[in-house]
Order: C-alpha cells, then structure tokens, then sequence
C-alpha cells in the first residue's frame, strides 16, 4: 500500500504579518470616506431645506463694520421712530396690506420720505421681497405684501429724506384671516 503525502505550502511569519497590516492599512481611508460621505449627505440636507438661508453679502457687511456703526449713530441723531402692528392679517388671497407710521425725535409725523424694505418670513429667510412704501398721510406710510408664509416676518426698513438716512429692523406677525 502506497501512502500519500499531504504537503502543505511552507507559511512564513512575514507573509502572514503582511497581510494582517495591509489590511489595517485600508482603515484610514474607510475612515476618512465615511467621514466625507457624511459631510456630502448633510450638506445636501442642508442646501435643499427650505429654510435655510444665507445673509447676503456678509462679508462686505462684515467688512463694514465702521460704516454699520456710523449709521447707527445717524440713526440716534435723527431719532426717528418707525412702529409696525404687532399683529398683521392676512387676506384669503395671501396678500397683506402693512401700514407703519413715522415720526421724528419729538413725535411730530414725517411727511415727503422714501422707505424701502427688504420683507422675509423669519423661517423662510431665503425668501426677499422688495416693498416700497407710499405715503398715505404725515408720517403714514402703506406697502402690499404677498405673504406665502404666516408667522413672524422681518423688515429690514430704509429711510431717506433729503441728505438723511435712516435705518430700522421691525417685526410683526402675519396671522391667516380666521386667527383670534
């Protein structure tokens, strides 16, 4: 009787260590790519919320700074007072009729100034309408707004009169026709 025999490959102890670290070796880009595949995904969620929104134009706001504060100074020394309802309805149509009053320093209507505002649902930032005001009487001003969103809304309010300008942030919110 013939006996075979099983021959077995000779495994060195350097190819056995060099396969376990290669596979180690792949652990920093598994890594890395499921940290960029992260980043991908939540940047994606971010840019289609609507919600979401970028100031425009930061950096130059940013930029200046100096020119922000000499406005707010103007803003003191002019001491205009511009006031919003807290409370605005909207029609069934979504539009909005705003009324806001101005006055100067001493309380005294502002006749004959341009206003202009940039109009945002607070959670719809991305969302900018222009609004210019007409002045119905002293110091009473009106603008039509298409709200597509009811809640608190932002108006970021421009003032010129002459050589004056002045600046102003209101907040009211826009409540549907049926609300309290």
């Amino acid at each position: 009787m013939t006996t075979a025999a099983i021959v077995t490959p000779a495994v060195s102890p350097e190819s056995t260590s060099r396969r376990s670290g290669l596979s180690w070796a792949w652990a920093p880009v598994i890594l890395l790519g499921s940290m960029v595949s992260g980043l991908l995904f939540m940047m994606h969620i971010a840019l289609d919320d609507p919600t979401f929104a970028v100031e425009s134009n930061y950096y130059a706001k940013a930029v200046a700074w100096d020119g922000t504060q000499a406005q707010l100074a103007e803003n003191r020394r002019l001491g205009f007072r511009l006031s919003l309802p807290e409370r605005v309805t909207a029609a069934r149509d979504g539009s909005v009729e705003l009324r806001l009053t101005l006055r100067d320093a001493h309380g005294e209507p502002v006749s004959g100034a341009l206003l202009t505002s940039d109009a945002f649902a607070n959670a719809h930032a991305a969302e900018i309408s222009a609004l210019s005001w007409q002045e119905l009487e002293p110091g009473s001003y009106a603008a039509r707004v298409s709200a597509r969103h009811l809640g608190v809304w932002v108006f970021r309010t421009v003032v010129t009169r002459g050589a004056d300008r002045f600046t102003s942030t209101l907040r009211a919110e826009i409540v549907p026709a049926s609300a309290p």
